[in-house]
């Protein structure tokens, strides 16, 4: 299922819990991602983060 939520930071905790897992990333502070299915993209900057799932 893709996931195309944004997850704006600013005033919230910057963390992903990935369940899969079991691990939290920390993807930095006061920015915006958009999700597609396992990859997070840095809406404000160039860097693509991947959340690791098997």
């Amino acid at each position: 299922v893709e996931d195309n939520r944004v997850y704006d930071y600013k005033y919230q905790p910057t963390y992903i819990y990935d369940a899969d897992k079991g691990k939290i990333y920390d993807y930095g502070y006061n920015l915006q991602y958009r999700i597609e299915g396992n990859r997070v993209y840095d809406t404000k900057y160039y860097p693509v983060y991947y959340l690791e799932r098997k």
